[in-house]
């Protein structure tokens, strides 16, 4: 269908045999974007609301909105291009949360106002607070369209892949580095695993403007493969029995990732499981209740030299329990506790 539409567009390109109609529609575009910088080429609807570039995959993408007619250009719109990191393109943002933006596209957002833009919502790849002078993001929510009352942002070079891109599964430890920089108060760190041993990559020094300290070491590298864990970190909930895990790692789309676990107290030294069961990673920002706790963790990116620093802040709260306030230990649960230490006090002196 693609090749019957070049008289149309008054564009000409090459008829590739085999190449498959999806292909030939995006050369199509390609094309039609080498002559025209009308943003309604990327007005277009999808049934899926998986990522995706801002060129559509066939004719029928645009059925619903031919109704869209671009603003005057007024010479401020910056020509498109294609690159190695996708389509590069210049649009006005305006962020909606973390890793998320809405993109002014230059047309109004329905045929009868002449105020006001479409909208398109786009997600970060990365997202890092490095100064960087380009972004590179795909769009998301494919299925709608949105509007904005005002454009946002000064314009942003932005880069688009068609396609999200599928990072192999290697280790990028030297790169990709956790560190942790803040833990709620009454909150202290008991033991940590690691999937790769951090003094083989940092010194203590390295965590030395971490307010957590060194032991266990507050900086360690992150395994980049989809579901890996990179450290568990056990927590001492004082004066309580109980113990928190956070286990850092990798989400399915390659994304710093969390999750909670409790547990009861143990020597240091003792081997822990969470290595060998099954990672059920979380959002950053966003909380998890456990049977006594609330966790929150929050990880924030920023690029140092050559590495990414997730920048991690542990905050825990005790839930309210039966007849107790809040954060308040029991005398049972006090004694229960002591108890504990007397026992491991005991096994030492017998070993």
């Amino acid at each position: 269908m693609a090749y019957s539409l070049l008289g149309l567009f008054s564009v000409n390109m090459p008829l590739l045999y085999g190449e498959g109609g999806e292909r030939a529609f995006l050369r199509l575009q390609e094309e039609i974007m080498k002559s025209s910088n009308d943003h309604t080429i990327f007005a277009w609807l999808h049934s899926s609301d998986e990522p995706h570039g801002l060129l559509a995959s066939s004719p029928s993408a645009f059925e619903h909105t031919g109704q869209y007619q671009p603003y005057t250009d007024m010479g401020c719109r910056k020509p498109y291009a294609m690159t190695n990191r996708g389509l590069q393109v210049s649009l006005c943002l305006t962020k909606l949360g973390k890793g998320r933006w809405l993109a002014a596209l230059d047309c109004p957002p329905t045929p009868d106002t002449a105020s006001g833009f479409l909208a398109l919502v786009l997600r970060s790849i990365v997202e890092t607070d490095s100064g960087n002078e380009f972004r590179r993001c795909m769009r998301v929510q494919c299925s709608k369209l949105t509007s904005i009352t005002h454009r946002g942002e000064a314009p942003q070079m932005l880069y688009v892949p068609q396609v999200l891109p599928r990072t192999a599964s290697v280790e990028m430890d030297q790169y990709l580095v956790f560190h942790l920089t803040k833990l709620s108060p009454g909150f202290a760190f008991w033991s940590a695993q690691y999937h790769h041993d951090p003094a083989t990559y940092f010194t203590e020094q390295d965590a030395a403007d971490s307010p957590v300290g060194s032991a266990p070491v507050a900086i360690f590298p992150m395994v980049a493969k989809r579901g890996a864990i990179s450290a568990v970190l056990v927590i001492d909930c004082q004066p309580d029995t109980t113990a928190v895990s956070v286990i850092l790692g990798c989400s399915a789309d390659l994304d710093v990732a969390w999750e909670a676990r409790e547990r009861r107290m143990r020597p240091q030294n003792n081997e822990d499981d969470t290595f060998t069961r099954p990672f059920d990673p979380r959002q950053p920002g966003t909380w998890m209740s456990l049977n006594h706790y609330r966790v929150k963790v929050d990880i924030k990116k920023t690029v140092e030299g050559d590495k990414t620093m997730c920048n991690v802040d542990i905050e825990i709260h005790a839930r309210s329990r039966r007849g107790t306030k809040a954060g308040v230990p029991t005398d049972e649960s006090l004694l229960e506790r002591e108890n504990y230490r007397r026992r491991m006090v005991r096994m030492l002196v017998k070993k």
